[in-house]
Formats: structure tokens, C-alpha cells, sequence
């Protein structure tokens, strides 16, 4: 979602009383602000950083197992 609709779905959930709906944005915003912390403090990025930038330097993991693998 755009800024712009996070907007307006928060405007929605406020005229309309929706109480789950403003619920689930405040999660969301409370987890996005914790991951922040989380990599900022493991020396990702800096701070000013978009979310999404940050997560960008973040290494592929490899959880498929595949270390011993040759290419």
C-alpha cells in the first residue's frame, strides 16, 4: 500500500468506528518501528532510513541448507 492508502484506511477506520481495523494499522506500525530498531542496532543502515531501504542491505539468508553445495 502507498502512503496515500494507509491514509485514507485510517481515515475509514476512524469515520466508521472500526476499531479492528485501526487495531491492525497500530500493529503494524509498532512492529515496522521494532524491526527498524532491531537492524539499526545490529549496524544496518542508518538512522533516517526508509523501512524499506533498510531491510535492502539486510544479506539474503540461506535457509535452505544449501551451504555445501556447488555451483
Amino acid at each position: 500500500m502507498t502512503p496515500a492508502e494507509y491514509a485514507s484506511a485510517i481515515v475509514r477506520a476512524v469515520m466508521n468506528e472500526n476499531d479492528a481495523m485501526l487495531s491492525s494499522i497500530a500493529q503494524r506500525q509498532a512492529e515496522s518501528a521494532e524491526a527498524m530498531s532491531i537492524l539499526l542496532a545490529k549496524g544496518y543502515g542508518t538512522s533516517g532510513m526508509g523501512l524499506a531501504a533498510l531491510v535492502r542491505l539486510v544479506p539474503v539468508a540461506n535457509l535452505g541448507g544449501n551451504e555445501h553445495e556447488q555451483s
